[in-house]
């Protein structure tokens, strides 16, 4: 749980490539935002049968210190 809760924040860069899978422990609704993350992400979302559902694609970073001000994506 603590890595998904820190998921891309601080880090410089992710290598060509490279991503992050989130798994969650049921099927739901999960909605990912930007704050404190340094590079555009592409976050895809897919059902409990591996079909994409949604895409974001160069989810820009968030430059808003205060968090609440950050959009939510997905």
């Amino acid at each position: 749980q603590q890595d998904m809760a820190k998921g891309m924040m601080f880090r410089q860069q992710l290598p060509p490539d490279r991503g992050l899978l989130f798994i969650h422990p049921r099927a739901g609704r999960f909605s990912y935002w930007m704050h404190n993350v340094k590079v555009p992400l592409d976050i895809i979302w897919m059902d409990s049968d591996h079909k994409i559902v949604e895409i974001s694609a160069n989810t820009p970073p968030c430059p808003e210190s205060d968090p609440v001000k950050c959009p939510q994506y997905g």
